[in-house]
């Protein structure tokens, strides 16, 4: 699950009456990291193939899509379509970003959930756009994951990257 270190303390706290801070959480997530060594990165990765059966709804990283995709544009050779795709990419999350902020209603973020994850498949599936390997990759990998990639408009709270909780388990 895709949880701010906040959310994962309100979660035990409600859940457990568990009375964690949210530096305890950030805490146990680098003893975590401490404890699974280099087998750390493998298993916190979003897209770890693993993941995909646990139960619950779930968020998938935005940023270990978009930052990818711009890996391939700065490379000094990039494939022809990468800068097509990472900006359509980019896009699409921003508005995403942006249209969740005025959303009061179940009923509208469900419309909006779907809208986007509507916009999101047809982008990735464009027949015959997606040529060079890595860039078709990406695309699968964002149409394997569409509704996973919107969790956050149909739950309140809940961040679409989850780059405050790396960040906490840096050293």
């Amino acid at each position: 699950m895709n949880l701010p270190e906040n959310k994962i303390a309100t979660l035990l706290n409600d859940t457990y009456d568990a009375h964690v801070s949210v530096g305890t959480v950030a805490g146990y997530l680098k003893k975590a990291a401490e404890l699974f060594g280099d087998e750390y990165e493998r298993i916190k990765k979003d897209f770890y193939p693993s993941y995909d059966g646990a139960p619950g709804r779930k968020q998938k990283c935005w940023s270990h899509l978009i930052v990818p995709a711009r890996k391939l544009v700065k490379k000094k050779q990039p494939p022809p379509e990468s800068v097509e795709f990472y900006e359509g990419l980019l896009q699409i999350f921003k508005d995403a970003k942006a249209a969740v902020r005025g959303l009061e209603t179940e009923e509208e973020r469900s419309r909006v959930y779907a809208d986007f994850v509507e916009r999101l498949e047809q982008f990735v599936t464009e027949e015959g756009k997606w040529q060079h390997h890595k860039v078709k990759r990406l695309a699968k990998r964002a149409f394997k994951y569409l509704q996973e990639l919107f969790t956050f408009i149909l739950v309140p709270g809940v961040e679409p990257t989850n780059n405050v909780s790396e960040r906490a388990l840096r050293p």
